[in-house]
């Protein structure tokens, strides 16, 4: 064996280049070959490679050999440990980066690396909706990533709006079909996205009247915004109508029940709306021998009827029919408050809002108690419930302030004094968010009279009160038609004026029509035996048993009643004991126009009912006002004994003639519990939202086989539902005349405190809205700025349409305007306002007389104290349930 430094140097040069390490220990000849090692292999892939900003990557790594991995980037100090193997890791790079992933073992460490460019900043942009009606708004979404700036821009004009440079949300009111294009900026480039929101144009159609006699006519009325071109269709012939692109009026005599489709086109697309004519034969409002009015006192319709529709859903009628089915096969549902019960503290327009006060916010909670502290509608606090402390036209309408008003109402009296009626122990204002059912909480009969035959017959969920106000001034109204000539108080407990009022009255109208009308006002109580504190007895002459009744606010009383006498009585009157059976004989009066409840009784049986009775409450007694201490049952009790005895009584329905009454009930006034349907012009639909509700193919607006509901909407169609504005016009201004007999500020001879006082045309307090020039909307609109609130009514006749609710605004005057329309003649009016309204004829069908046999099975009226107690306290001891 050779053993040369030659040798041993060849053999090292082998090895080296067969890489390996020979290892020998005393020469080359002896030594031992060492294990071989190799160091770990590692690759790293992206996918994508390209992105942008906001985007993610997922980079994946394969490796072995290792012991460790991790990756680490260029662009921070971060580094992310993966498993010996490899693993996945999704990164979201703000900018171009190079990823290195090291892998380390026991022969060393090897790298591998991958890169991911950033194009730019990440940018998307939504709308919703897509499509609006000219003059509608849609909301833009913009989202962005990896930008420092973010700026919208369109394709129609210079606006630009810059939002965060994350993106958010922009309002817009595109005036024609409009590409909104976003840009984003960033250290990586710039990057756009678009969107395009279509405009169409709006129509609105209404016929008036909507239902008409064979061979009567009706006006179609169509308005149409942006429109390049305006068609009315039918549903029963080819006749076709071209109007102008801004709409117009068209009058059509159909031989049927007819639907007309306004179609408006522009660029954009076309929108639609219909509206139904009912054709019915022969048969007419002369049917009508006897109309009868009662109003009760102070309740909304949510308060009392706002759970209507679950009640009218669940019930059915003798026929198996549901109460929300008329028999027309049409459902008629009310804008109740069974869809706002689980969103009374949202901040959606569509809902009500937090009724927050300095202390506590409170939503709409069933109450336990049949009686409630009162509250009050006055004015100021009408103005304050729908907005408070602003009371300019531009106001936003809220309807935030019951529970505020309520608290301040209980807190100025204090706990030992009353204001209103009765004491106070909720100092909170929680009673105003509270409201009655059918059945009480504990599951017994509540307002089950009341919801029966509401839904039985009919009601509108449409009808307000006359005037932004209290009691008093909202009855001088409703006798004369709408106006107080400027009075928004109570003249007499309020203003302590002394003078009567010259306003003329329907009774003033009706003794001269030609020929004259009969009329007849019966009373409830006398002044011995009301309770009411806040003007509503009268003109307490000291005489126990003198009538209380509004009429006698008006100088024209003095025809028929007055004390004490002068002398002799003037015929028509005569002495009240010949009268009334008054033993003291101390004043005289007409018992042929004025008469005590048991005279309506006795007339309704013998069927010598006049043309027009009006039916004075038991004020503070059996009114049902909040605070005077009454359960709600009282009231019902009274209103049920009074009805039984008109549908038992051959006053009801005679078949020979085919002739009948009609009874409408409502109450004077709002009074303070909630509402969420504002009294204002121009917003009375805001708060009107699909939800449960019948308006949907199939309710009276949307006939079976007619239009649909558009596809996506959250809230009612505009003008489906008349805003009021079609009613609220001033009573003694003719459209476009100069102001007479607008609220104004107090003009009288200064009192002793140094301030004018009340006339008998002004009588606003200086912190009223209206009172000064600020523009406040009454001083710029006058009474046309606000209604009084929605009230509970029922109409109840032989003629009344079975289970049917009317979407058509009216205020009592629409009463007096029937009474007109029935009596003197369809041009007949007091003032404008009773001019305005409805004529109340989709309510009746007489011809067929559906209820010229009563309903059986009417059940009676809840007993006073038998399901629920009189409770007022429970507010401030927290026995009523928690919102």
């Amino acid at each position: 064996m050779r053993n040369s430094s030659s040798d041993c140097v060849r053999g090292a040069w082998i090895v080296l280049a067969a890489t390996m390490i020979l290892l020998a220990t005393g020469g080359c000849g002896v030594g031992t070959a060492a294990p071989t090692v190799i160091g770990p292999t590692v690759t790293i892939a992206a996918s994508p490679t390209q992105v942008a900003g906001g985007q993610s990557s997922t980079l994946t790594v394969t490796a072995s050999g290792a012991t460790t991995v991790a990756i680490t980037d260029t662009t921070d100090s971060k580094s992310y440990p993966l498993a010996a193997s490899g693993g996945t890791l999704a990164v979201t790079p703000t900018a171009t980066t190079t990823y290195t992933v090291t892998a380390t073992g026991s022969g060393g460490s090897n790298t591998a690396t991958v890169t991911v460019t950033v194009t730019g900043p990440g940018i998307t942009i939504t709308a919703n909706p897509m499509q609006v009606q000219a003059g509608g708004t849609t909301t833009l979404t913009v989202t962005a990533a990896a930008a420092t700036s973010v700026v919208i821009t369109d394709n129609t004009d210079t606006n630009s709006y810059t939002l965060a440079s994350t993106g958010g949300t922009q309002v817009v009111t595109p005036n024609g079909t409009t590409t909104y294009t976003a840009t984003a900026k960033g250290a990586s480039g710039t990057t756009t996205a678009s969107v395009t929101v279509s405009v169409v144009p709006s129509v609105t159609i209404t016929a008036n009247p909507a239902r008409i006699a064979t061979g009567s006519t009706s006006t179609l009325t169509v308005v149409a915004k942006d429109a390049t071109a305006v068609v009315v269709t039918d549903n029963t012939d080819t006749s076709t109508y071209t109007l102008a692109s801004t709409g117009g009026t068209q009058v059509v005599t159909p031989t049927a029940t007819t639907i007309y489709t306004a179609t408006a086109t522009n660029a954009g697309g076309s929108s639609t709306a219909t509206v139904t004519v009912t054709v019915v034969a022969a048969g007419s409002v002369t049917s009508v021998n006897h109309v009868l009015f009662m109003m009760q006192e102070n309740r909304t319709f949510d308060t009392y009827f706002g759970m209507l529709n679950p009640y009218r859903k669940s019930h059915k009628d003798a026929n198996g029919n549901a109460f929300n089915m008329a028999d027309d096969g049409n459902i008629y549902n009310v804008d109740g408050i069974d869809d706002k019960l689980s969103t009374s503290n949202s901040t959606d327009e569509n809902n009500p809002p937090p009724y927050s006060i300095p202390v506590q916010s409170f939503s709409l909670f069933h109450t336990t108690s049949s009686c409630l502290d009162d509250m009050t509608s006055s004015w100021l606090e009408s103005y304050g419930d729908v907005s408070r402390y602003d009371f300019l036209p531009t106001r936003g309408i809220l309807m935030d302030g019951f529970v505020h008003t309520a608290e301040n109402y209980a807190q100025s009296a204090g706990t030992s004094t009353t204001a209103g009626e009765g004491s106070f122990t909720d100092f909170a204002g929680k009673r105003a968010m509270a409201y009655y059912e059918d059945t009480s909480v504990s599951g017994a009969s509540e307002l089950n009279y009341y919801y029966y035959m509401a839904s039985e017959f009919a009601l509108s969920d449409r009808w307000f009160s006359p005037v932004a106000t209290k009691t008093v001034p909202n009855r001088i109204a409703t006798l004369t038609g709408g106006t107080t000539q400027g009075l928004v108080f109570d003249p007499f407990a309020d203003d302590k004026l002394t003078s009567t009022l010259t306003i003329p009255t329907i009774f003033e109208e009706l003794d001269n029509a030609n020929p004259p009308v009969s009329w007849k006002i019966y009373y409830t109580l006398t002044e011995g035996g009301c309770k009411e504190t806040d003007g509503d007895c009268g003109s307490q002459t000291g005489l126990s048993l003198y009538p209380v009744t509004t009429f006698s606010d008006f100088g024209y009383s003095g025809k028929y009643l007055y004390a004490p006498p002068a002398g002799a009585c003037v015929r028509p009157t005569q002495g009240s004991k010949q009268a009334v059976d008054d033993p003291s004989d101390s004043f005289c009066i007409d018992p042929d126009h004025i008469a005590p409840m048991s005279q309506l009784f006795t007339d309704m049986a013998n069927n010598t009912l006049p043309s027009f009775s009006y039916i004075e409450p038991g004020y503070g007694v059996n009114d049902e006002h909040p605070g005077s201490g009454q359960s709600i049952y009282s009231g019902q009790v009274w209103v049920a004994t009074i009805l039984g005895k008109l549908m038992a009584s051959p006053s009801w329905f005679d078949a020979a003639s085919g002739t009948g009454s009609v009874f409408f009930l409502s109450y004077d006034e709002g009074g303070g519990p909630y509402e969420h349907v504002p009294p204002v012009p121009g917003d009375s639909n805001k708060n009107t939202i699909i939800a449960n509700m019948g308006y949907l193919p199939g309710d009276s607006m949307y006939p079976v086989g007619g239009s649909v509901y558009p596809a996506g909407s959250t809230s009612y169609p505009v003008n489906t539902i008349p805003d009021i504005s079609v009613i609220a016009v001033n009573p003694d201004n003719a459209p476009g005349a100069a102001a007479l007999y607008w609220p104004c500020a107090d003009n009288g001879p200064d009192n002793t405190s140094g301030n004018p006082t009340p006339t008998l045309h002004c009588d606003l307090n200086p912190s009223d809205p209206g009172a000064s020039s600020s523009g406040d909307a009454p001083a710029v609109q006058g009474f046309a700025a606000q209604l009084g609130f929605r009230l509970p009514n029922i109409v109840i006749s032989p003629f009344t349409r079975r289970h049917y609710v009317s979407h058509n605004p009216v205020d009592h005057t629409a009463v007096l305007k029937f009474v007109e329309n029935r009596f003197i003649g369809p041009s007949a009016h007091l003032t404008y306002r009773d001019a305005a309204q409805s004529n109340f004829l989709d309510f009746f069908d007489f011809t067929g007389a559906p209820w010229a046999i009563p309903p059986t099975g009417i059940p009676a009226a809840t007993p006073v104290g038998s399901n629920s107690t009189c409770t007022p306290t429970c507010f401030a001891s927290g026995t009523c349930p928690t919102p």
